[in-house]
């Protein structure tokens, strides 16, 4: 199984400095352990690897779309007001 464990965030940008992207996702098993960008994870998904977040109940992860074409993801919705993505550790 591999785990979704810590996320690093890119902060700001000139037009918008308070907002925070999703940069890497620390993962974690099947031979993987490190840092990807959230665009290599989003390919992982598209080609059939299964990850989920290191929270319980350990929700899948799915790739999204931005509106402007961004890839990016997410865990699947389940009973938590929040993403479960978002909870993990921030390095």
């Amino acid at each position: 199984m591999i785990l979704a464990t810590k996320l690093h965030f890119k902060y700001g940008s000139p037009s918008y400095p308070s907002e925070q992207d999703i940069q890497s996702i620390y993962l974690s098993g099947e031979g993987l352990e490190g840092f990807y960008p959230k665009e290599q994870v989003y390919d992982m998904l598209v080609r059939g690897k299964v990850i989920r977040v290191n929270i319980y109940p350990y929700p899948l992860l799915e790739e999204m779309t931005s509106y402007k074409g961004e890839k990016y993801v997410r865990s699947m919705p389940n009973e938590s007001r929040h993403d479960n993505l978002l909870n993990l550790p921030r390095v």
